[in-house]
């Protein structure tokens, strides 16, 4: 992009330095392709900012559970490009060293899983409660019983990505009566029931998580279209285990939140950053080149953020916009 073009306070801009594995060129080439059958995350512009809550089992306590779904049509129309460096990775997810600070407070206040509040330096490891909240925005689908548990079989319990592929799990299931497709918030069920922590620290809130049995095994089932477009991008491999969901971003690509915070998207669905990074374009009125793709999966960047050493606390994931408007009807 040519020179520099400030429209307004808050926004989308680009950035010029960012570390961490990208894809060849070759795969950009079919990524940028891909963005021609996105699922319309900024065709929705006019939705303002949505809360999504639901009351579980009265017997079990209610756990309120939202999803923030953004208003680009503001965003969009104030755009930042910056030309220089800001000394921060949009995803330093395989980074030995600690990663450079970018410009802003040095501490933060920060709610420990006890509700203790306490002064932390910027680069700490999350607290639970902060991490949780990054969760919140990642909405999935499971099977959910009469009882309101997560179906299980063969001592195994399924979450997934896509709305699409629980309904297929559902149709494959004759005779499961009263079962039916279900939607919760990440937040609920990867500590609990995906990784087996805090299970006897205190009891399990309301929810999938709440209602299931806990001694069973439960993963997540990623959109398999967005683990093939995986597979064509470098440093795919090494992450893929650690929670093999794919989570994307571009090396150039970030916002200005509230209080002209910075914040580095995670897009769940690479269509829906391609769309993203296409309007960027269209309203910047530039000829920027296509962006460099960089892949980690949800469960890397978890780790990421208990480790702390680097500036975890701007990263900030984006659902993909299908699957939260499916979530909202399930609600």
């Amino acid at each position: 992009m040519k020179g520099t073009r400030l429209c307004g306070v808050t926004g989308l801009f680009l950035v010029a330095s960012v570390h961490g594995f990208v894809a060849p060129s070759c795969a950009r080439s079919a990524l940028r392709a891909s963005s021609s059958c996105g699922n319309g995350f900024l065709a929705g512009t006019h939705e303002a900012y949505g809360r999504v809550t639901e009351s579980r089992n009265p017997a079990r306590g209610v756990r309120s559970l939202s999803m923030t779904k953004p208003n680009f049509t503001k965003t969009l129309g104030t755009v930042l490009i910056v030309g220089s460096t800001i000394g921060v990775s949009a995803i330093p997810f395989l980074s030995l060293g600690p990663q450079q600070q970018s410009k802003g407070p040095k501490t933060v206040r920060v709610v420990d899983e006890d509700g203790n509040t306490s002064e932390r330096g910027i680069l700490t490891a999350m607290t639970r409660p902060e991490i949780q909240k990054k969760l919140s925005q990642i909405p999935v689908f499971f099977l959910r019983d009469e009882s309101g548990a997560v179906h299980v079989e063969n001592g195994e319990g399924l979450f997934f990505m896509s709305p699409g592929d629980a309904k297929e799990k559902l149709q494959d299931l004759k005779g499961a009566e009263g079962t039916k497709v279900a939607a919760t918030t990440l937040d609920d069920i990867w500590y609990p029931l995906i990784k087996k922590k805090g299970l006897n620290k205190k009891p399990v809130a309301a929810g999938a998580s709440g209602l299931s049995d806990l001694s069973c095994r439960y993963r997540i089932i990623p959109r398999s279209n967005q683990v093939a477009q995986a597979l064509e991008t470098q440093g795919w491999n090494a992450v893929a285990d650690a929670g093999g969901v794919p989570v994307w971003a571009a090396e150039t690509l970030a916002f200005r939140g509230a209080g002209n915070k910075m914040k580095l998207p995670l897009f769940t669905n690479v269509d829906d950053l391609m769309t993203s990074w296409d309007r960027l374009e269209t309203e910047g009125g530039s000829e920027a080149k296509s962006p460099t793709i960089q892949v980690s999966s949800i469960g890397a960047i978890i780790d990421m953020m208990q480790r702390g050493g680097g500036d975890q606390r701007n990263l900030e994931f984006f659902a993909d916009m299908d699957a939260i408007e499916q979530a909202e009807k399930l609600l």
